[in-house]
């Protein structure tokens, strides 16, 4: 069997518990719903009027002459390749 007599014990980070007087009628006390404000975080990054998904595979070099372009122009990658797209419609016809 294992002994764990020699374990290191980790020291509490949340200090002592209360005292059994401070929490005796925390049980009948009612609780309260937070508000909605603090509910609300913004996690991640902020949401862009692009709603579709584009997964696509692309080499390497390529790939990084693309984030290149998309960083010197303060744009990102997919803004570029609207751009590019745009551009070659408008040049075809």
């Amino acid at each position: 069997m294992t002994d764990f007599s020699k374990a290191k014990k980790k020291k509490s980070k949340l200090g002592s518990p209360p005292s059994i007087d401070e929490v005796k009628g925390n049980l009948d006390l009612p609780e309260h719903a937070p508000n909605s404000a603090s509910l609300k975080k913004k996690v991640g990054r902020p949401k862009s009027k692009r709603t579709q998904p584009f997964t696509t595979k692309l080499n390497p070099e390529f790939h990084k002459k693309l984030k290149l372009l998309a960083v010197n122009e303060g744009k990102d990658m997919g803004e570029i390749v609207e751009e590019a797209v745009s551009f070659w419609i408008k040049n075809k016809e």
